[in-house]
């Protein structure tokens, strides 16, 4: 699977304009860096950990991509996107680059 406006716009995401500016920025970063598949620790994580936002910003993949939507100034999506189990920029970047 990858990372499409539509797989957004099911993630909660209405605005075209705000999709739109979420796959571009991702489709830049992930053909400039290396990018590391998250460890075992990530995929381990119970999902209720996720549950409580606070702590979920704890987890160093989550506060990678609170930072990232923040740097976007969309910082009010991270609850989408870990609501619809997209936990780490790591892994959307993957998702650009596996197009």
């Amino acid at each position: 699977n990858y990372l499409t406006d539509k797989e957004l716009f099911l993630a909660g995401i209405k605005s075209a304009g705000v999709r739109a500016k979420i796959l571009i920025r991702l489709e830049e970063i992930s053909k400039i860096f290396d990018i590391e598949v998250p460890n075992s620790i990530y995929f381990s994580l119970d999902r209720d950990f996720f549950t409580n936002i606070n702590k979920a910003k704890s987890n160093p993949y989550i506060k990678s991509l609170d930072n990232w939507l923040n740097q976007l100034k969309l910082g009010e999506l991270l609850e989408n996107f870990i609501s619809n189990e997209y936990y780490s920029l790591e892994l959307l970047f993957i998702q650009m680059v596996s197009k």
